[in-house]
């Protein structure tokens, strides 16, 4: 289910990156720049998106609409529960986590996926519009989306594989 819900990122950008590419190349609009529009016209609907949960969404399970009576006190309770047990472990120090292998381990594999992700996702662009000079944005954008394209396949792949060997 994880690698359903990161496929998201790719299907953002074989989306996100012609609508760009279009922004940059034609919205002129106000006596304003096409980066400030992009940044505007992209940004709103995370903005609304952030607006709107925070209305919406309740605060507590007792808030809950969705939920019925039985539903809030089981979360409630395993919530207090959670709590509980939180309190019982002895407190950690600052240094403890320092000192662990696997915290380090994971820490690496965090740093080496984030660098690659927002490498990929920020340069490339940059990279094909620097080889492809006399292209407009909107080619380079369209044709960034090739690379996500297979991205995608290849996500897919590996998880359904992952799935049916369970390999985890």
């Amino acid at each position: 289910m994880i690698a359903l819900f990161m496929t998201g990122i790719p299907v953002a950008s074989i989306l996100g990156a012609p609508i760009s590419g279009i922004i940059l190349d034609h919205v002129h609009w106000l006596g304003l720049s096409s980066w400030r529009w992009l940044l505007m016209l992209e940004g709103f609907p995370a903005v609304a998106g952030g607006i709107i949960a925070y209305l919406l969404l309740p605060s507590r399970p007792s808030q809950a609409k969705f939920l019925n009576e039985e539903e809030k006190k089981w979360i409630t309770e395993e919530l207090e529960r959670e709590d509980r047990r939180k309190h019982e472990t002895q407190p950690i120090s600052a240094m403890q986590p320092l000192i662990n292998r696997r915290v380090w381990y994971l820490a690496c594999i965090g740093f080496a996926h984030g660098f690659g992700t927002y490498t990929f996702s920020l340069w490339l662009p940059q990279l094909m519009k620097s080889v492809l000079s006399r292209s407009s944005n909107s080619v380079v954008k369209f044709l960034v989306v090739i690379p996500n394209l297979v991205g995608l396949a290849g996500m897919i792949l590996v998880f359904r594989h992952s799935d049916r060997a369970l390999e985890r």
